[in-house]
């Protein structure tokens, strides 16, 4: 046979020899890669098995502890759909199954000798069995250092045989295949196949040593090329085998150490970012993150692995399909509750929204998992790899159960809030029956079973008096048996009620509560109890009632309120419409009433308001009203007068006479000996003599100085009243209307010297009107640029320009230039001192800053008028800061004039203020000293630097000793006071002269120069010529 064979042609004896060769080679071959194959997956399999007992014990801990059966079976439920686990079980230390995949083992005691083994060893995790069919591992249950069961794991070698069978399959098929081959291209190309074998068998030699990543480097259809072709699939297929068992593992290593955490963590934010963290840390995952769907439908990633991820910052998900956001595998995971698998993420339409940015990161494929909680998705995990195809079942099945996991600890978290809100309710329940309510359930018969102690208190029983009675017993018997019908009728229907019923306390008193009764129910709906809480809301009537006196009442008088006016007089209108009888509206304003509060204190001033109010209702009829508007003014309203219009005019007129005599009546009012408004021995002059009593003598005081004060407990005072009246016919003229010609016919009665009585006539109109429209035109004055402000010089005692003061002018388009004393006293009434006051500031700190930049004019300072409004603002001081920054100003330039007037408003408060500007450097001075009423002491407290005696002191004192007098005095007042002193309205070089005698240094008035416009002002200085 040898003969034979080599003596044939060598054709044949390459053909047969390679061939074999060549296939004892391949068999061998097949046999060693077969061989490490096997071993490498029955080492894998353990090596999960090993990974899933000890993932199975460290899951098990807390419940093994707790002793929670449930909880255990839910652990196992998780590991119950793993591949080839043929079982799995939690073991006590003696044995007993405390749970198992199979449920039927739960409670029995294991018996086997691997068991027996198990117990005496120590815990440590141990493979127990290890064969071609089977694998159990048993790994300790710990906590901490302590053990306290086992967790056995028993997996079949099914999976593995049969790859082992597919792995013997694909050798067989590719050592038949490859003999064919190398048997037909020894044949044709023996040199060449021979070469080729030799670089294959070089590649064998490799991945005996373990190198898989090794190729055959074999081109060509032949069968060579066909050999080393199916030599190197499967070379990949077992690289690729390999690759997805090491990412596997690295994933259940990552779910283990996550339910870890999940065990651990008790903010369920963090715990989100660290599965996150876990996760890219075992496996090599792009990015993973964790959505939420928020209430618009977008999705907000609330944990991410990698926080400055530019993907996540670039895109956005929402969940509604009808959006090119809403189409991707994260909002379709969220809308069908199942895990979506992009495995060719950049070759999906869908995903067109975040192509740019998966380019940009290399990511290829995609998977989102839902998260539930309480049995509804709320958002997913979605994870990213670089490579396409990446998501292998087994993959997916593992971040599937990982999600569960997570959603079981979202499930722990709500559960966890409501057991802590429970808790907290329930000391809320503890703490609100003994709060300030009083409270008493009852039960379904409505007898009492418990009490606490505000219902003792409100009720005046004590709980053994109650317990067992019926609450009936707390009845007034107020309400009638249909309203108790009506409130149990909706007790039964809604469970609860609450409403306003009469109680009666153990001593009878009967008294008003608000009462709330809810009705608490059994699981089946019956009602077992009432809770019933009561607040004694006797104070709550009193005060609605009070309240209600106070919105239509004067708190002072008692008298009604102009709220209450008007509802009348629409009343009387309609009232004399049916009747064709007259009425008539009186408007009454105490003659200088303000002197009075000034002078003797507003407690003086409130007793005569009282006693003018009683006054007055006695001298009118029961169906006539008298009210008060506020502050000194009266309103009286007569009803019932003539048909006639002259008539009704003078019955009007008698009873208005009537009242006037009456108020004319002096009056008692009590005072006590108060010295306030004395002078300061330290601010007298010393020219001035001082009598035994400390007074100065009265002819020698201004008004501002001169205070009366008397020893007795009562003073005399004599007071009077200006009346105007207006009749009315039916509805010929509004309420308000009446109100206003009123008013009017008293200002009238004003002008005409006061205590005076004047009826409103046609021609009084006209006057209204005329102030109506120059109100409108007020209004507009600003917007139109029509107000101005010139500017008065004031010179020293050498005649030097030292400053000047800010008036304002309004020159109207049509009225042409119209006299502050028109307009101003119109705007303090109506509000618009406000804004024009403002827009003076505003204007004098400019002029101030445009003086600045020359040198005649920027040593000067201007003074600006304040109005008491303006100063009564609460952000006044906040407007002056403004306007300084605003302007840049230097606030030392800029002297505020205020008047006395302005201080007795509100005395603290204006103190307060001109501290805080004084506190900007801005300057005060007091202008038209010694024509108020204002008390000495203030001085002291103001932060004046300047005193400013009224032009008419200065006009009368060559001729008035009085008026000189006063003028003495205030110089050295100014003088004690550190205080500076100018004169205004010095018009003739007489009165200069008799100032500067006095000790007067600075001056203003028309000898000085007159008031004229900012340009003619700075050109005249600059010009150094007279003002």
């Amino acid at each position: 046979m040898r003969y034979t064979f080599f003596s044939g042609s060598i054709r044949h004896q390459l053909a047969w020899s390679f061939g074999g060769v060549a296939l004892i080679l391949m068999i061998g071959l097949a046999g060693m890669l077969f061989e490490r194959q096997r071993n490498f997956l029955y080492s894998a399999a353990i090596q999960q098995s090993n990974s899933l007992a000890v993932s199975l014990a460290g899951s098990s801990t807390s419940w093994v502890l707790a002793n929670d059966i449930a909880g255990l079976k839910e652990v196992l439920q998780g590991f119950a759909g793993l591949p080839d686990l043929e079982r799995a079980y939690i073991l006590s230390l003696r044995g007993e199954v405390l749970s198992s995949t199979r449920p039927s083992e739960a409670g029995l005691f294991v018996t086997d000798a691997l068991h027996q083994k198990l117990l005496s060893s120590p815990p440590k995790t141990q493979v127990l069995l290890a064969n071609t069919r089977q694998i159990e591992i048993a790994a300790p249950v710990m906590a901490g250092q302590r053990h306290v069961g086992w967790a056995r794991v028993s997996m079949t070698m099914n999976g593995v045989n049969a790859n082992l069978h597919s792995v013997v399959i694909v050798g067989v098929n590719f050592i038949a295949l490859a003999a064919l081959a190398i048997l037909i291209a020894a044949i044709l190309l023996a040199r060449r196949l021979t070469r080729r074998l030799h670089h294959l068998m070089r590649v064998a030699a490799e991945v005996e040593r373990g190198r898989l990543n090794v190729r055959a480097h074999i081109s060509g259809d032949d069968e060579v090329g066909v050999l080393a072709h199916g030599f190197n699939q499967m070379l990949d297929a077992l690289s690729n085998s390999e690759l997805q068992r090491e990412r596997v593992n690295h994933l259940y290593a990552a779910w283990t150490q996550s339910a870890d955490i999940i065990v651990r963590e008790s903010d369920e934010i963090k715990l989100l970012t660290e599965v996150c963290r876990i996760i890219v840390s075992h496996v090599a995952f792009k990015l993973v993150w964790v959505g939420i769907t928020e209430t618009d439908g977008w999705v907000r990633p609330v944990a991410v692995s990698h926080p400055n991820s530019s993907y996540l910052r670039n895109i956005q998900v929402s969940v509604d399909e009808s959006l090119p956001e809403g189409r991707g595998p994260m909002a379709e995971a969220i809308r069908q509750g199942a895990p979506k698998i992009l495995n060719n993420f950049l070759d999906e339409a869908k995903t067109l929204p975040w192509r740019p940015m998966a380019i940009a990161e290399h990511i290829n494929s995609s998977a989102a998992f839902p998260l539930m909680r309480g049995g509804r998705c709320i958002g997913a995990i979605a994870v990213y790899a670089e490579e396409r195809d990446y998501f292998t079942p087994d993959l997916i099945d593992l971040m599937r159960g990982l999600t569960d996991d997570l959603s079981y600890a979202l499930d722990n978290f709500d559960r966890e809030k409501l057991r802590l809100k429970a808790e907290h309710e329930l000391r809320i329940a503890a703490a609100a029956f003994e709060s300030q309510e009083g409270i008493f359930v009852t039960d379904a018969d409505n007898n009492i079973l418990r009490v606490n102690k505000s219902f003792t208190e409100l009720t005046g029983y004590s709980a053994d008096e109650v317990i067992g009675k019926s609450a009936d017993m707390l009845n007034a018997d107020r309400q009638d048996n249909e309203f108790y019908a009506a409130m149990w009728k909706n007790i039964n229907r809604d469970k609860y009620w609450q409403g306003e019923i009469w109680n009666k306390r153990k001593n009878g008193e009967v008294y008003p509560v608000w009462l709330c009764i809810t009705a608490i129910t059994n699981p089946e709906g019956l009602v077992i109890n009432y809770v019933d809480t009561f607040t004694d809301i006797s104070q709550r009537k009193a005060d609605e009632e009070h309240i209600k006196n106070l919105a239509y009442y004067d708190s002072l008088t008692k008298l009604p309120n102009r709220t209450l006016l008007f509802d009348r007089l629409n009343l009387a209108l309609n009232t004399s419409h049916r009747s064709k009888t007259h009425g008539a509206l009186m408007f009454l304003d105490l003659d200088n009433f303000k002197t009075l509060n000034d002078t003797l204190g507003h407690d003086r001033g409130d007793q005569l308001l009282i006693e003018v109010g009683r006054r007055l209702q006695s001298c009118v009829r029961d169906v006539d009203t008298v009210a008060r508007l506020g502050g000194d003014e009266f309103v009286i309203m007569l009803e019932f007068l003539d048909e006639q219009e002259m008539a009704a005019a003078i019955q009007a007129h008698t009873i208005a006479e009537k009242i006037r005599n009456n108020l004319a009546e002096f009056y008692i009012l009590k005072t006590n000996l108060d010295r306030a408004g004395s002078l300061p021995a330290a601010t007298l002059p010393p020219s001035l003599a001082v009598d035994r009593a400390g007074s100065l003598p009265a002819a020698a005081l201004p008004p501002s100085l001169a205070v009366e004060t008397k020893p007795e407990s009562f003073i005399e005072h004599y007071s009077t009243g200006s009346i105007g009246f207006v009749l009315f016919l039916g509805h010929e003229t509004s309420s308000e209307e009446l109100l206003k010609r009123a008013d009017l016919a008293m200002y009238q009665a004003k002008q005409a010297g006061r205590n005076v009585i004047r009826a409103f006539i046609p021609e009084m109109q006209e006057t209204l009107n005329f102030r109506a429209s120059l109100e409108s035109d007020l209004r507009n004055a600003l917007e139109r640029n029509e107000l101005i402000l010139h500017y008065q010089v004031q010179v020293d005692a050498s005649g030097q320009p030292v400053g000047a003061e800010a008036l304002i002018r309004w020159n109207q388009a049509e009225r042409g230039m119209i006299p502050p004393a028109e307009f101003i006293p119109l705007a303090e009434e109506t509000g618009l001192i406000l804004p024009i006051g403002h827009w003076v500031l505003k204007q004098g700190c400019k002029t101030l800053v445009d003086w600045a930049k020359h040198p005649e004019t920027r040593m000067l300072r201007l003074a600006v008028n304040i109005s008491s409004r303006q100063l009564s603002q609460a952000d006044f001081v906040a407007q002056v800061s403004t306007l300084l920054a605003e302007t840049g100003v230097n606030p030392a330039r800029l002297k505020l004039e205020i008047t006395e007037s302005v201080i007795l408003d509100n005395v603290e408060d204006t103190i307060a203020k001109m501290h805080a500007v004084r506190d900007l450097g801005v300057n005060f001075s007091m202008d038209d000293f010694g024509t108020g009423y204002s008390s000495l002491s203030y001085l002291q407290k103001l932060p004046l630097e300047q005193l400013k005696i009224d032009q008419s002191f200065v006009r009368n004192m060559a001729f008035n000793k009085h008026d000189s007098a006063i003028i003495r005095t205030i110089l050295a007042l100014g003088k004690n006071l550190t205080l500076n002193v100018i004169a205004e309205g010095v018009e003739t070089e007489i009165q200069r002269e008799y100032l500067a005698s006095f000790g007067c240094q600075v001056f203003q008035g028309y000898l000085f120069g007159k008031p004229v416009s900012a340009d003619e002002f700075k050109q005249s200085l600059l010009k150094k010529s007279p003002l």
